[in-house]
């Protein structure tokens, strides 16, 4: 079975698979088991990369939805729910309705994304990293709290050739929180990528509030690429309904 995009699966474990199911971007719900896995996806930890690259960066999405970095609280709508137009999503005929169902119920009612949501980046080639990091100010990707500065340990893997699998693309880097590592309920988050990682910086490729971020984490690197999102506020929504 091959390995692929990281995903929150139910009760707030990580589940590797190569599938993309929608709802579970923004739910810890028991319905993980409608992913399966692709077995023609192929996923590297390549050697080191001497040649730079350069992220893929267009908010129209012009060949894949991840040419732009997901999840962005662009996608937010003035009430705070997500618009997932166009998210890909795979599965069979009796699956793909309850899918669109829990579109429609994430769109509705969901205040921001997932706690265990995976960060999604392109690039114009293959990148080297590590499978996990640490929390560390010195990895190449990073996800900060960009109110605390707190930097969790990530899963990270790297898809070179997504085969049939249409929900993934060409040289796409994917990482999510270790399992017992969320970020707090209602943070605002910064998934980033570093020139570190052999990335050449690209301009206007990272959001206000980033570079504060980092440095209040202790990082003094160069962000090359990143992405900003809100993560659902579980708790206060859970209050609201005691």
């Amino acid at each position: 079975m091959a390995t692929g995009p990281l995903w929150p699966g139910a009760d707030s474990e990580l589940v590797v698979s190569t599938r993309v199911p929608l709802f579970v971007l923004l739910s810890t719900t028991a319905l993980a088991s409608l992913g399966a896995c692709q077995e023609s996806v192929v996923v590297s930890n390549p050697d080191p990369v001497l040649v730079p690259v350069t992220p893929i960066y267009d908010a129209s999405r012009p060949t894949h939805y991840f040419d732009y970095p997901f999840p962005t609280d662009e996608l937010r709508t003035a009430n705070g729910t997500p618009d997932l137009t166009g998210y890909p999503v795979l599965g069979t005929d009796v699956a793909l309705p309850v899918i669109d169902g829990w579109r429609t119920r994430v769109e509705s009612v969901a205040q921001g994304f997932g706690n265990n949501t995976a960060a999604y980046f392109r690039f114009s080639g293959r990148l080297t990293v590590e499978p996990t990091t640490q929390g560390s100010p010195y990895d190449s990707v990073l996800m900060v709290d960009m109110d605390t500065g707190e930097l969790l340990p990530l899963n990270v893997q790297f898809t070179t050739d997504p085969g049939e699998d249409t929900t993934l693309a060409e040289n796409l880097l994917s990482f999510a929180p270790q399992l017992g590592h969320p970020p707090r309920s209602g943070a605002r988050m910064a998934a980033v990528v570093m020139s570190s990682a052999g990335v050449v910086p690209l301009e206007n490729s990272v959001p206000a509030g980033v570079t504060e971020a980092l440095a209040l984490a202790g990082v003094s690197g160069t962000p090359a690429v990143a992405t900003v999102y809100t993560v659902q506020d579980v708790t206060g929504q859970l209050q609201q309904l005691v």
